[in-house]
């Protein structure tokens, strides 16, 4: 598992969940039998590689024999890779994409064989499935301003208020400009911080407990709630799953390309 900035990615066992969304835009790669998406009408997808687009309702499941290991990546759309991996495959129309099995296998051998980690790794996967290379791909200054004040102030409340005021534009102008360049309320996108840093301290040696206070939930229970409304899981059982199959590498804590890493020597080498 590895945390970045605007990305993660996790290689490990895909168990039943349920119905969940999440901002980030998640891809999802088997490395054997077929995931299993179903979204929330009960339509099935089933393909070794699928696209869920960021706050669609779904359910992943490992395949008909059970749980299947996978490659997840996690991508904020607001980012460059997220924006590049949205126009090529068109999620703006809100709906999963099945991934071509060319292009699954070239993301299977990059895994594989790549010596890199971390961000490198991840445009490297990215380009395999988009056929571009990784370039910059800007959003509305003003939005960008509310990203940057929410990021650094996930305990304000009134955050969009005053970068509204700052900017000299409504809040209500801005949170429309918001919605309509990332999909999703400012609210939940400080939702999404919180679980991020959330996640990272966990990731760096904390308890779930001091992860959820430094992040600003109420709570652990607060927090397990918040992580199962997006990710279908608890957070126990999700990084149960990733320590009992990778040992954690050893990782600078100043280090914010690569917060935490698990080695994947066993990803895909059946």
């Amino acid at each position: 598992m590895w945390i970045g900035s605007g990305a993660a990615y996790f290689a490990g066992d895909v168990r039943d969940n349920d119905l969940h969304a999440h901002y980030v835009l998640q891809i999802a790669i088997a490395s054997g039998d077929p995931l299993r998406v179903t979204e929330r009408h009960g339509l099935e997808h089933c393909a070794s590689g699928i696209i869920i687009p960021s706050g669609k309702p779904h359910c992943v499941r490992g395949s008909s024999a059970g749980e299947t290991e996978a490659l997840l990546l996690f991508l904020e759309p607001a980012t460059d890779l997220g924006r590049l991996v949205t126009t090529h495959y068109a999620l703006d129309a809100g709906q999963i994409v099945d991934i071509s099995p060319t292009r699954v296998e070239a993301v299977r051998q990059i895994y594989a064989d790549s010596g890199e980690t971390g961000e490198p790794l991840l445009r490297g996967l990215v380009a395999a499935l988009t056929s571009s290379a990784w370039r910059s791909r800007s959003i509305d200054r003003r939005v960008a301003c509310a990203l940057d004040y929410i990021d650094h102030h996930l305990c304000d409340a009134d955050s969009l208020d005053h970068v509204a005021e700052r900017l000299s534009v409504t809040s209500r102008y801005l949170r429309k400009l918001f919605e309509r360049e990332l999909g999703i309320s400012p609210q939940r996108y400080r939702q999404w911080c919180k679980l991020r840093t959330a996640l990272t301290c966990v990731l760096r040696g904390d308890t779930f407990t001091d992860a959820a206070a430094t992040a600003g939930f109420t709570d652990s229970a607060h927090f397990s709630r918040t992580f199962r409304s997006m990710f279908g899981s608890s957070p126990s059982a999700v990084f149960d799953s990733a320590a009992s199959r990778r040992s954690i590498s050893p990782v600078d804590p100043g280090d914010e390309s690569a917060l935490c890493a698990f080695s994947s020597t066993s990803f895909l080498n059946k």
